[in-house]
């Protein structure tokens, strides 16, 4: 079903309401830069901003040539259809994985290693960093990510990702030594807010674990018997 805006979004007379915004952010980022997608993709922020105009133009330079290009995205407008062309609703496979190697565990109180690429089966990557709001931007960031691989299933594009809030929990059997084991179980829970108002929720189910060490906040007790759970919660954040 083709997605739809309530009204103009861009230059010259748009309104740029944040869901319509955000709406056309998320069109634009499907498109791959060969047929005129942005490079790199946009932060889906719900602010029409200079980069997103930047974006509608360079779609529509793409498509309509240089007469076509007014940097607006009007309600029923050619642009919205072409951009509609490249929309995937369907569910589709993605992967991730993590920066460093998967049979380190991951250490709540390093910041650095909590960067996850995503992609899809159009060859296209989008990295985020789980932790602080923003805290990715004092962390260099990384090229290679050589942790364990594993694909989940999902309608939201690799760059529409981002959420109002996430965590990462590890699950260990309760005993004396509470090194990483075969029965742990890891999951990466995030959380988008909804036009609606409501909240989606997304379960990724992951290999690596949480380093059963750190400060008291990160350590939970779980309701089931014999267990312990060690979270990291945050935000889950594209990185430019």
């Amino acid at each position: 079903m083709s997605r739809q805006i309530s009204a103009s979004v861009g230059r010259m007379g748009g309104r740029n309401l944040p869901d319509d915004v955000r709406t056309v952010q998320e069109l634009l980022n499907e498109v791959p830069a060969t047929a005129g997608g942005p490079a790199p993709p946009l932060v889906p922020d719900s602010i029409c901003g200079p980069k997103t105009i930047g974006a509608i133009q360079a779609f529509q330079l793409h498509h309509f040539g240089f007469s076509g290009a007014d940097g607006r995205v009007d309600p029923g407008g050619r642009t919205l259809a072409k951009l509609n062309e490249f929309d995937r609703p369907l569910l589709e496979t993605r992967s991730i994985k993590r920066v460093g190697i998967s049979e380190a565990p991951l250490d709540p109180d390093r910041p650095e290693q909590w960067f996850f690429q995503i992609g899809d089966n159009r060859g296209r990557r989008a990295v985020y960093h789980l932790g602080e709001r923003d805290e990715h931007k004092r962390l260099p960031r990384p090229f290679v990510f050589a942790g364990a691989l594993r694909t989940f299933h999902t309608s939201r594009s690799v760059f529409a990702l981002a959420t109002r809030g996430a965590s990462y929990t590890t699950q260990f059997l309760d005993s004396d030594d509470l090194e990483p084991v075969d029965t742990a179980t890891s999951t990466l829970n995030l959380v988008f807010l909804t036009g609606s108002g409501g909240f989606d929720r997304l379960r990724i189910f992951y290999p690596d674990n949480i380093l059963p060490t750190g400060k008291p906040r990160d350590i939970l007790l779980d309701p089931g018997p014999f267990r312990k759970v060690f979270s990291k919660s945050g935000f889950f954040q594209l990185v430019p």
